[in-house]
């Protein structure tokens, strides 16, 4: 309510002054109390980006699913979404997104004994760790592989599964909104 206060007070303002205001932001999804809007979002996506050399040797992409065609895809959804309804395939992607993140904010707020020297190999190919958004993934899936990796190559199959399982467990635990 301040905030619709707030912006009438701008628009108001900047009639009196002949200046325009334009506010093109607009809110994507909730998780928790913690809303996500497009503008500071498609920073997160884009830097993810990086991590498709990743995707198939990461468990916690693998655990949901993501292709490594996602994060190129999502702000392609977002536009669309603007004019017209979400296909049931870009609906899904969205979901995978907002699981992801659902599983990021939970793995901040758990106790990391875990350092990035013991990064997978597979990680080697991502250049820009030093970034907020990558190292939520990088902690998501160092706790993942502590949790749930075997030593076993022959049991990653099932370590997948309980991954997947305890990450959609995490995700029916926080609520959630799509606003597209």
């Amino acid at each position: 309510m301040t905030g619709r206060i707030a912006l009438l007070f701008l628009l108001i303002l900047s009639q009196a002054f002949a200046q325009k205001v334009l506010v093109r932001d607009r809110a994507l999804f909730r998780v928790d109390k913690q809303v996500f809007f497009e503008e500071g979002f498609s920073q997160w996506v884009s830097e993810w980006q990086e991590l498709q050399c990743v995707s198939r040797r990461s468990m916690v992409f693998r655990a949901l699913d993501v292709e490594p065609s996602l994060f190129k895809d999502i702000p392609d959804y977002f536009k669309a979404s603007e004019s017209r309804s979400l296909t049931p395939t870009e609906k899904a992607s969205v979901e995978k997104v907002v699981k992801l993140v659902k599983f990021m904010l939970f793995v901040q707020t758990q106790d990391s004994s875990t350092n990035k020297t013991s990064l997978p190999a597979a990680f080697s190919c991502v250049k820009n760790t030093k970034s907020p958004n990558i190292d939520a993934i990088l902690k998501s899936e160092l706790f993942l592989r502590g949790k749930f990796k075997s030593d076993d190559q022959k049991r990653m199959r099932d370590d997948i599964s309980r991954a997947k399982t305890f990450i959609d467990s995490v995700s029916r635990a926080t609520a959630h909104e799509i606003y597209l």
